[in-house]
């Protein structure tokens, strides 16, 4: 969760992406989930590539053109923009079994309210 709640969402509509220090043994992705849409598999997503077990730091991009969806699970019924504009979370999910460490999450222009 992005504001530390469930019930918070940010604008990153004016961000540039992310920066992320992890470790994974295998690919993964990430899906932006907004406040409007947060349940269902139907959600934009872009690639986390795998490390090989090496911790990396990464910058992951907001273009939509880094983004798409999962075929299997649909495309979503909202835009890009809009999820960046009411953005509640982001998840990692994967496809195959996967060890994974996480490290640092960054985003840029925006700081999560402490509770």
């Amino acid at each position: 969760w992005l504001g530390n709640r469930f019930e918070a969402q940010a604008d990153l509509s004016r961000s540039a992406g992310f920066l992320l220090t992890y470790r994974a043994t295998d690919d993964l992705s990430v899906q932006l989930r907004p406040a409007s849409h947060w349940r269902g598999g139907a959600q934009w997503l872009t690639p986390i590539p795998a490390t090989n077990g090496r911790l990396v730091t990464k910058f992951f991009s907001f273009s939509p053109r880094r983004w798409t969806s999962l075929p299997e699970l649909g495309t979503p019924s909202y835009s890009f923009a809009s999820a960046l504009r009411e953005a509640r979370g982001l998840v990692f999910v994967g496809k195959t079994p996967n060890e994974l460490e996480f490290r640092g999450l960054r985003i840029d222009g925006y700081r999560p309210p402490c509770l």
